[in-house]
């Protein structure tokens, strides 16, 4: 009792729940705004600062916004496309000649409708809130695309587009326009996933089988390859697989660093769905769920001859 009454200011912030996350990202930030200033010293200057507030200013008004709905246990799917819908909204009308500050009231009270309309269905309608707000977002999502006559506006943005052609046309290494650099981002992606599970079979293996070994005369190369190397060889299988099978259909990834000789599976599939070839994006489909299929039931196959064993 007197330890936690005598715990300084900055402890008993600390054991906030969420406060350690909080603190990490504010450093983090900080860190790089000082990389970038020593970088480009004109970081700092207040005509970039200006620029860097209004960049900010509409994910900051998003993310209060969306503070609220989250702290009363609550979620909203359609926030996303309700920003893409209102910015649509306000430049059409503004090109085409209306008052902006009359484009600004128009496009406050359509995003205030979506709002109003979540809320009945939810409190009213007695609707699941994932459903709910999975429908405005799909009508906010084509109100934009009908202001902007039917343009598909769901690109990838432009900060991804400067990540992929740094990547595509950059040379980084070397790795530019090549496999490797998927490779490379795969490994990235996927390497927790394998070190869980060699993690938590590394720590099934009991120190005494080793020490057993050595007692016997077998050097540390020797141990590793005789005792722990076939105990955790089942989960290096496991975890192999683990990444195989959801790497197969990875896109997100792929879908900004592959080149003209590079396309993975996923990303033929998505070309050949965006260009309008349907039947062998669907054929192409079906034989990578078909090897899906395959490789899962091989794990099982593996797995329950050495649980019968």
């Amino acid at each position: 009792m007197e330890k936690s009454e005598k715990r300084n200011p900055f402890s008993r912030m600390m054991a906030i729940r969420g406060m350690g996350q909080v603190v990490t990202v504010t450093i983090g930030l900080v860190v790089l705004c000082i990389v970038f200033g020593i970088l480009n010293p004109s970081f700092f200057s207040g005509k970039n600062v200006g620029n860097l507030l209004r960049q900010i200013a509409p994910t900051l008004i998003t993310g209060i916004g969306q503070s609220f709905v989250l702290i009363t246990g609550n979620i909203d799917l359609s926030i996303g496309s309700v920003v893409g819908m209102s910015c649509m909204l306000s430049a059409t009308m503004m090109t085409k000649g209306i008052n902006p500050w009359a484009a600004v009231l128009i496009t406050l009270a359509c995003c205030l409708l979506v709002g109003i309309i979540n809320g009945e269905l939810v409190a009213r309608c007695k609707l699941p809130l994932f459903i709910a707000t999975l429908g405005t977002m799909t009508i906010a999502r084509g109100i934009a695309q009908i202001a902007n006559n039917n343009y598909n506006t769901d690109s990838i943005g432009e900060a991804a587009e400067g990540f992929r052609n740094f990547f595509y046309y950059g040379k980084i290494l070397g790795l530019y326009n090549t496999i490797w650099i998927i490779l490379v981002a795969y490994v990235a992606r996927y390497l927790t996933y394998t070190l869980k599970s060699s993690s938590a079979a590394l720590q099934q293996v009991h120190i005494s089988l080793e020490e057993a070994s050595r007692a016997c005369g077998a050097t540390h190369l020797e141990s590793l390859r005789d005792i722990t190397l076939p105990l955790i060889k089942p989960a290096m299988v496991s975890g192999f697989f683990l990444v195989f099978l959801p790497a197969m259909r990875e896109l997100t990834t792929s879908v900004l660093l592959y080149g003209p000789n590079s396309r993975t599976l996923g990303v033929a599939i998505y070309q050949l769905r965006i260009n309008g070839q349907i039947a062998p994006a669907a054929a192409l489909s079906v034989i990578t769920i078909l090897l899906i299929i395959i490789c899962n039931n091989v794990v099982k196959h593996f797995t329950k001859d050495r649980k019968g064993s």
